[in-house]
């Protein structure tokens, strides 16, 4: 009698290989794209940064007065330009007053100590700052749709609160891998040292975290040991 004999068929080891190699060069495509993604969204808050230094360093050329600060903004825009009413004056000092992070829904006038708020009004009126917001004196919007405010002296934990000279650009609510990819990219990568410093988004402070790499500048353990979802992000203005 003939013995009957079933044929099996399988992969081989050459083939598994194979497909093992396309996954990973899938999975490695899919993280390098969101790395490159992650890369281009860091880029484009470090160039709304070097937009927003360039708009008051034109108005400064321009019209010798900081704006936001500028003591003769009332005399020096028309009504229509500022919005329909007479441009607000800042207080002439040299310095920005008022917090950073007070932002302006576009339903109150600001008081002349908001002059963070006025300097909208006034970069606008100068056409350095496009229309679009709710208010003339509204912040206006980086690419990740948050916030961006001004503010001398005191951004974030370590910064000295008396050097009203100089100012501060926030960016506010950047997710934390995109801080981190921007601080990496323009700066030193850690959150309470160099250039950009960030403060956690929460509580807008300063709570030893530094975005996702889990140790502070010193390199000992973050004290925080927290790596909060969003960051607000700062940097020098001038």
């Amino acid at each position: 009698m003939k013995r009957l004999h079933s044929k099996q068929s399988g992969f081989t080891l050459v083939e598994i290989a194979i497909v093992l190699v396309i996954i990973g060069l899938l999975l490695g495509g899919v993280l390098k794209g969101q790395e490159l993604i992650t890369s281009s969204k860091g880029k484009a808050l470090a160039n709304d940064q070097a937009g927003m230094q360039a708009a008051f360093t034109s108005y400064t050329d321009r019209y010798k007065a900081l704006a936001g600060d500028d003591s003769t903004a009332a005399t020096r825009f028309t009504i229509q330009k500022c919005g329909g009413a007479a441009c607000l004056n800042g207080s002439g000092n040299g310095a920005l007053l008022g917090a950073w992070n007070t932002f302006s829904a576009g339903v109150a006038v600001p008081a002349v100590a908001a002059e963070q708020l006025l300097a909208w009004q006034h970069l606008r009126a100068a056409g350095f700052l496009k229309e679009g917001e709710a208010s003339i004196f509204s912040s206006p919007r980086h690419s990740a749709s948050g916030r961006i405010g001004v503010q001398p002296g005191e951004i974030y934990g370590g910064q000295n609160a008396t050097a009203t000279a100089q100012a501060f650009i926030g960016l506010e609510n950047v997710a934390t891998n995109v801080a981190q990819s921007l601080d990496s990219s323009v700066d030193d990568g850690f959150v309470n040292l160099g250039v950009y410093r960030g403060a956690a988004h929460a509580t807008n402070g300063f709570a030893g975290a530094s975005y996702s790499l889990g140790v502070i500048g010193t390199g000992a353990p973050n004290a925080a040991s927290a790596n909060p979802a969003t960051y607000n992000v700062a940097a020098p203005l001038f």
